[in-house]
């Protein structure tokens, strides 16, 4: 995972998959961030503990842009049926 933070914005490009170890590392140290942007380039994969904690963060009102999402995501979110909650969120942005 490589980083960079700015006041309460964090700019993480993730090295693997985001699965339950990414976001107990991510729960860990990035408490005092309100703005996120997550490159997810290098990821193949996204668990369902990555789509919990993205959907915790944006329902809790912090800004989270995704730059790059794998398209197992998008196929998650049509399977949980969350592509409409996730496409109307105003604190949620998908940048292909």
């Amino acid at each position: 995972m490589k980083q960079k933070i700015r006041g309460d914005f964090a700019h993480i490009r993730l090295t693997r998959d985001f699965n339950l170890l990414t976001v107990r590392e991510l729960e860990r140290s990035y408490k005092d961030c309100e703005r996120f942007e997550f490159d997810l380039s290098s990821c193949r994969f996204i668990d369902s503990e990555a789509i919990i904690y993205i959907h915790r963060l944006i329902h809790s009102g912090i800004e989270v842009r995704l730059l790059q999402a794998p398209p197992i995501l998008k196929e998650c979110l049509r399977i949980l049926e969350l592509e409409h909650v996730w496409e109307e969120n105003k604190n949620l942005n998908m940048v292909d």
